[in-house]
């Protein structure tokens, strides 16, 4: 079991970028049918969690201070700062049994493109994260993809190609190409798909504004 500790904060009283200073990381706890919850988590606590699960979707116990039952949440999102690419702010998602939810779930890729080591061709990869709802117990915390079926400049992998558990759902078209692999004098003109949008949430975005403010 991976748990965290957090504690409740006051947006009021104090600003993100001041709690930063004093080693903790803003953050918000939401999901269906309950009250958003402002938190605060300390950086040294959150880094050690993020080195355990990095993106992936397992399971968190929540330990609210001043709470006697630990609750059941994913890590939905992650704002990080453009220079230093360090977390800022993180959003946490509470689950409940029997509901479903819907994650992004990296892609790790595996084996080597027999069109690469014999063909001296180059791997592109154009996924990097695939879209699946299960119920948070069949979540993958990632997702292999073999590249070992690459063995022409013909052959591609694409999302229906995934071996996953008849327990989850893709979401995403199951004919976008994943990867293949392509002759050299094309690299100039294959550009990698950009990795999803890391969009920070609202909650985030208001009180990075009220920083500037100050």
């Amino acid at each position: 079991m991976i748990e965290i500790k957090a504690q409740k904060r006051n947006k009021r009283k104090k600003s993100s970028l001041k709690l930063r200073k004093e080693g903790f990381l803003p953050a918000i706890l939401y999901g269906r049918k309950i009250e958003n919850v402002l938190l605060k988590v300390k950086n040294n606590d959150f880094n050690k969690l993020y080195r355990k699960i990095g993106r992936g979707s397992q399971i968190i116990k929540l330990s609210i201070e001043g709470e006697s039952n630990l609750r059941d949440v994913l890590l939905q999102d992650i704002q990080k700062d453009a220079l230093t690419d360090q977390p800022i702010h993180i959003d946490f998602y509470q689950v409940k049994a029997g509901e479903e939810i819907e994650k992004s779930v990296p892609l790790v890729f595996i084996g080597d493109a027999s069109a690469v080591k014999e063909l001296g061709g180059i791997l592109v990869k154009y996924l990097h994260q695939i879209e699946v709802k299960s119920l948070p117990r069949h979540l993958p915390n990632e997702i292999e993809v073999n590249v070992g079926s690459l063995k022409t400049f013909d052959d591609f992998i694409r999302v229906k190609d995934l071996n996953l558990s008849p327990n989850v759902k893709v979401l995403t078209d199951s004919n976008e190409v994943i990867a293949a692999v392509v002759e050299q004098k094309e690299e100039k003109e294959i550009e990698e798909a950009p990795e999803a949008d890391e969009s920070p949430s609202k909650e985030s975005k208001d009180e990075e504004n009220e920083e500037n403010k100050e």
